[in-house]
């Protein structure tokens, strides 16, 4: 039995959208060039391939239902993804940041979708100098902080 992640549970789209997908999907090939050699085909098995002109519509479909949150503001553009909130108290700041933190983290686990920790930072622009709130960190990872920022 395969071992894959559950099926999405959403209407199901008209079967010639169903088709143009899984001939995208499947029966896909790589290569990649080092030192102006090419190396020989090999099959693609999952993901899709970078540049491609489908790439950006098939994951915002796949992340269409993303876990969003009341406490939290949760923006998108095409695979990059920021998460803002505000509170007067660094603490209460801090802890409804990392709630939905870890909401997503939670999702992005059950979907087998990797965050790529080499590029998440989390940024405080704080008016109040020397209050900054505590290190954002998530059950597998900590967020490298980056050098609290101040704004008039």
């Amino acid at each position: 039995m395969a071992t894959g992640p559950p099926a999405k549970n959403r209407t199901n789209p008209p079967p010639v959208y169903f088709n143009l997908q899984k001939l995208y999907l499947q029966n896909r090939y790589l290569v990649t060039t080092y030192n102006n050699e090419i190396s020989p085909p090999f099959p693609m098995l999952s993901g899709v391939s970078q540049g491609s002109i489908l790439g950006p519509l098939l994951y915002t479909i796949y992340t269409a239902d993303i876990p969003q949150s009341d406490t939290t503001i949760f923006s998108t553009f095409a695979d990059d993804t920021a998460v803002f909130t505000t509170h007067p108290d660094p603490t209460l700041f801090s802890a409804k940041l990392l709630d939905h933190l870890r909401t997503i983290e939670n999702w992005t686990r059950k979907w087998r979708l990797k965050i790529n920790e080499a590029k998440s930072s989390h940024i405080t622009f704080n008016l109040r100098r020397g209050q900054s709130p505590p290190q954002c960190t998530s059950t597998r990872q900590s967020y490298p902080k980056q050098r609290p920022r101040t704004s008039l």
